[in-house]
């Protein structure tokens, strides 16, 4: 009797190990299936993206239009898609959700990738201008950061880091439009904006320049007593600076609107 317990008690252990060890071998082929699939998903999408706008900035760069249009196409056929995360992932896919189901995240997506397209008919067209190249490089930066936080191990969990920063760079982003209004041509609406106020306002050398996402503060038109344009929301605007003529050391700054090119706001030195 004593020597059946013994054999039942074996048995008893020996299963017990079995299972753990079965246990532990499916636990560490799931954890590898998950770290595969956010590699792959990493590699193919949003890593991809990233590396290919990259490749279309430093062929532009090099002057090269028609080996830009290679990585543009390839970045914008590899756009996001999350209809299998979530499957794949398990538990793993919760913080992934909150991009995949967020409505205002997948409008932004498309409207950058609306811009994107635009850029890549300027570049076909071999037409490509100053503000074509911000808008890849902001593209590039939002893409990069993205990328960066998709795989990101808090103790055993896989969690998807920075996600609210994520969002609000993508909304940002998706808030740029391709300019319309030409930096040169910025330029010399703010200079004749000015210069057309008086002695006290006319403007010297060209300072600075820069296309910026701002809030129109009619800063002129309150200086001069002029109609406020009917603008709501951010903009983006060209910042032109300029050295104050009558004042050297001194600058006037405008802003001009990047699609309509109507003057929204500025400042000066006083």
């Amino acid at each position: 009797m004593r020597k059946e317990t013994v054999a039942i008690i074996a048995i008893v252990l020996i299963s017990i190990v079995s299972i753990l060890a079965v246990y532990s071998y499916l636990n560490n082929q799931v954890t590898r299936l998950v770290d595969s699939s956010y590699r792959e998903y990493k590699y193919q999408y949003v890593w991809h993206i990233w590396q290919n706008l990259n490749f279309t900035i430093t062929n532009l760069e090099s002057n090269d239009t028609e080996l830009a249009l290679y990585p543009i196409d390839s970045a914008l056929s590899r756009f996001p898609g999350f209809g299998w995360v979530g499957s794949v992932m398990g538990q793993y896919s919760a913080d992934y959700n909150r991009l995949s189901n967020n409505e205002t995240f997948i409008q932004d997506l498309g409207i950058v990738r609306g811009n994107l397209l635009a850029v890549r008919e300027h570049i076909l067209n071999n037409n490509i201008s100053e503000s074509d190249l911000a808008y890849l490089l902001a593209s590039e930066d939002a893409f990069l950061l993205w990328s960066d936080n998709l795989i990101e191990p808090v103790g055993n969990v896989y969690r998807i880091t920075y996600i609210d920063t994520i969002l609000l760079t993508f909304h940002d982003l998706a808030q740029l439009s391709i300019p319309q209004v030409s930096v040169n041509n910025a330029t010399a609406i703010a200079r004749l904006f000015l210069d057309s106020k008086g002695d006290a306002y006319k403007t010297g050398i060209l300072l600075s320049l820069s296309l910026e996402v701002v809030e129109p503060n009619f800063y002129w038109h309150e200086i001069f007593s002029i109609p406020i344009p009917d603008v709501n929301g951010t903009r983006l605007c060209w910042l032109v600076e300029f050295e104050q003529a009558s004042r050297p050391g001194h600058f006037f700054s405008v802003w001009v609107d990047s699609e309509s090119g109507e003057v929204v706001g500025g400042t000066q030195c006083h």
